[in-house]
């Protein structure tokens, strides 16, 4: 039960329920409640009401189908399902009108216990900013919008949380308003409760989900004067700037921390222009002086495209007015920084345009590959081909640049399609998996090396990294792993109440907390990061395997103390502590990029989605060692 909820809303459920009682009862329907669902997510639909002082009730019955299914408990048809459905909310509806003033009342002291509260203890606001994205910024005030969270522009640059927030970049969100509870569940980060089972996500903390750069301000830092205009957002791009687009003699460059960044990129290279990307951070010469870009900005030159200066100021002038991402003119190639001259080699490379396949389950296309659907076609306007997971050995691979495989995806593959796959990545695809598609693409790749290895030849055309070297028992010399070790005692006999048996299955599934990762920002799939904190939700304990060949292929990996908010027991948060999160590896001229956890979950993580976007377009930055790392080698 999230702690939002009152007693009295739960009495009030339980009132509404007895009119569904007496409505299914006479015709002998089965039905239970308090069973098997939790009532915390606050984006489900049984919750959400109750954090907005309602009394939320949620129906569900077991799927017909379309037509009918044989049950435990008999036939069930699509048409009974509608007919209960319909009988329970004229019930529902019926209950509250004869309640109405109880439920009236309730909803009125909900909102003025939850300002008291707010008054008295917890923080007096929170201040949140994304310096490098303002898009991003203006999409999550968008979100507080929705939901009648008031935030304001922040008037004086201040400390807070061990971070600096500057006065017009940053914003204010009071706890003392109206919405105090919903404040309360958007920022706050829950770690205890009172119990370990939960039928979804056990944390909903908003700034980590959009990787925030936010802090609390208790109430002596606190100061009304620092509450400026009212923010609105939106969850439209940026929008455009004031002045019009300079023409840029040389050439221009697009900074790709912005959201929109890749939607431009999109475009761009669907007009044939050539597009450069940097790996390293540089300056670049405007009319109006330098100016500082990060990793993973596009460079466009006037010269040498398929149209003219004219034509190509034309449409980065349209880009630069649609907003969303910063666009400067560029008067010369030379930049003050080493080796980042924008027609170097050591520093640039060129995006090709990306062919992307999607492969999902089922007859469309849900969950994670719906999501990624979503981002990828309906916010950044990439073309995505749709097809089913069974249909991959008559699919021609050689169209495409990218294929994502997300979630279950791979099952049921046979060894040719399998084999069909990886042969692709390895002549220059680029194989995006997630979650257990990303578990069966590390079996598949080892065991092709595996048999590769048999027959006397790497696959990857790569030296072997030497055996990692481990503590032994005494901790006073190194052994390799196949070394032998002395047996271990036999582990005492564990037995439990049978009725404990539930709570034993279930308190170490992790059904979705927030887990934090240390990223590295200077990897390609992590260009538009500016630090090395990211949020990721962890749905199970699944992790990756370490890169056997290759010591700079992980991306990010869990922080040895990772939970940030929600329900993991102990023993999960050990098997997924200090474990890879994120890794991209070079397989023959194409890479394998493996993401352990659903970058999109539910298309609310715009942190993540920077790295499943950046491998897209990012790709061609990632190398494999020219030779094996040897500073960390034991003589």
């Amino acid at each position: 039960m999230n702690a939002l909820i009152t007693r009295r809303q739960t009495e009030l459920a339980d009132r509404i329920a007895g009119y569904h009682s007496r409505a299914l009862d006479p015709d002998g329907v089965l039905y239970y409640a308090e069973e098997g669902f939790d009532n915390f997510y606050i984006g489900k639909g049984s919750t959400y009401p109750q954090v907005n002082g309602g009394v939320g009730i949620l129906y569900e019955a077991g799927t017909a189908a379309g037509g009918a299914v044989e049950g435990r408990n008999g036939l069930r048809t699509y048409a009974e399902n509608i007919r209960l459905q319909f009988r329970a909310n004229l019930a529902a509806v019926t209950g509250a009108v004869e309640i109405r003033r109880d439920l009236t009342a309730s909803q009125t002291a909900y909102f003025r216990q939850a300002r008291a509260s707010a008054r008295a203890s917890g923080p007096a606001a929170y201040v949140v900013a994304a310096p490098d994205d303002p898009a991003r910024m203006q999409r999550f005030l968008g979100l507080l919008a929705i939901h009648g969270v008031t935030a304001h522009a922040l008037t004086e640059t201040i400390e807070a949380g061990g971070r600096r927030f500057e006065a017009g970049r940053a914003y204010l969100v009071p706890t003392d308003q109206r919405q105090a509870a919903m404040v309360r569940g958007i920022f706050e980060t829950p770690k205890s409760f009172e119990e370990s089972v939960f039928y979804d996500v056990s944390a909903w903390t908003m700034p980590l989900a959009y990787d925030l750069d936010w802090a609390a301000l208790e109430p002596g830092a606190f100061r009304p004067r620092l509450l400026g205009e009212r923010a609105r957002g939106g969850f439209d791009r940026q929008p455009a700037p004031a002045r019009v687009l300079a023409e840029g003699p040389y050439g221009y460059v697009v900074r790709w921390s912005d959201r929109a960044a890749p939607r431009v990129a999109g475009e761009l290279l669907r007009a044939g222009l050539m597009v450069r990307t940097a790996s390293a951070p540089f300056e670049a010469a405007t009319p109006s002086g330098p100016v500082a870009f990060g990793r993973g900005a596009l460079f466009v030159p006037t010269a040498g495209q398929q149209m003219d200066a004219a034509a190509v100021h034309a449409l980065m002038g349209r880009l630069a007015r649609e907003g969303g991402a910063m666009i400067a003119p560029v008067v010369s190639g030379r930049t003050p920084s080493p080796a980042t001259d924008l027609g170097g080699n050591k520093s640039w490379t060129t995006v090709t345009r990306p062919e992307i396949l999607l492969l999902f389950t089922g007859d469309a296309p849900r969950t994670e590959a719906g999501e990624a659907w979503w981002l990828l076609d309906h916010e950044m306007g990439l073309p995505v081909t749709l097809r089913r997971a069974s249909e991959l050995s008559r699919t021609e691979l050689s169209r495409y640049t990218h294929v994502l495989i997300l979630g279950a995806a791979s099952s049921g593959w046979t060894r040719a399609e399998t084999e069909a796959l990886t042969r692709w990545t390895r002549g220059g695809g680029v194989l995006i998996a997630s979650g257990a598609a990303a578990q069966w693409a590390q079996r598949a790749f080892a065991a092709e090396a595996g048999e590769a290895a048999a027959a006397g030849a790497s696959p990857s055309a790569r030296p072997a990294a030497r055996p990692a070297l481990a503590p032994a028992s005494d901790g006073n010399e190194a052994r390799t792993p196949d070394q032998p070790t002395a047996r271990s005692a036999e582990p005492p006999h564990d037995r439990r109440d049978f009725d404990r048996m539930e709570i034993g299955e279930t308190e170490h599934i992790v059904a979705g907390a927030l887990f934090q990762s240390d990223l590295d920002p200077s990897h390609p799939l992590a260009f538009g990061h500016t630090d090395r904190d990211l949020a990721i939700m962890k749905v199970g304990t699944a992790v990756l395997e370490w890169p056997r060949d290759d010591a700079y292929a992980v991306v990010a990996r869990y922080r040895d103390a990772p939970l940030l908010a929600g329900y993991a027991s102990r023993t999960s948060i050990a098997r997924v502590a200090g474990a890879p999160a994120v890794t991209a590896t070079q397989r023959g001229t194409g890479t394998l990029v493996l993401f352990a956890d659903n970058p999109t979950f539910r298309g609310t993580f715009p942190g993540t989605e920077r790295l499943l976007l950046n491998s897209i377009f990012m790709n061609r930055h990632i190398r494999a060692p020219r030779a094996p790392d040897l500073s960390d080698e034991i003589d």
